[in-house]
């Protein structure tokens, strides 16, 4: 989609890595519907944010989700950022969504840095996903924070984990790279019939 980006400056980031921190900061995109929400509730064990399966407004809107991971002492900031659905957007929306992860980004240079980026989506490859890809890591984050791939939807599957076998190279031959992945399932299923493949994902 074409916008006037020209005049466009990314913030200065300052990234940290997490050798042991009091807290982390990690920032969660993806398209509407990959279970960036349900994500959250995965990882608190409890359900923390409301989910979702009716049509959202494609802003880049983020809701914080603080979790507090006892095992390791700390806490873990996530930021659920709204599905940035590119076909389904206006110029002025798309520029207001990029307006409002600047913000998101820039704030967060106040509380500590970006420790990571977690790019939630289902097991397929679009022109949105790589752009989302793109818009975050590349332009927003200017390389220089840290992406790991959240694949979603992979309750079906024989072994959750040999998804990522299959299309490793489907990704790197669209130029989408991570310094970690995992293959998972977000929901429970009907009568919880995905529960064991569930918490497997935990």
């Amino acid at each position: 989609m074409g916008c006037a980006l020209d005049d466009y400056q990314p913030p200065l980031l300052r990234t940290r890595h997490v050798d042991a921190p009091s807290i982390a900061n990690f920032i969660i995109f993806g398209e509407m519907g990959v279970g960036k929400s349900s994500l959250v509730n995965l990882i608190a064990g409890k359900e923390v944010a409301e989910t979702s399966r009716g049509a959202q407004s494609c802003t880049l809107d983020s809701t914080e989700h603080t979790i507090r991971l006892t095992d390791y002492q700390f806490d873990v900031h996530l930021y659920n950022t709204a599905g940035l659905n590119e076909p389904t957007m206006s110029n002025a929306n798309y520029v207001d969504a990029l307006v409002k992860a600047h913000k998101l980004i820039q704030s967060l240079q106040e509380k500590g840095g970006i420790h990571g980026l977690l790019f939630c989506m289902r097991g397929r490859m679009s022109n949105t996903v790589q752009q989302n890809y793109r818009l975050f890591y590349e332009f927003l984050c200017q390389k220089q924070v840290p992406v790991a791939l959240v694949i979603t939807g992979l309750e079906n599957e024989p072994d959750m984990d040999d998804w990522w076998t299959q299309n490793e190279t489907h990704f790197k031959t669209s130029g989408i790279a991570s310094v970690k992945h995992v293959c998972i399932t977000t929901i429970k299923g009907y009568n919880n019939v995905y529960e064991g493949r569930y918490w497997e994902s935990s």
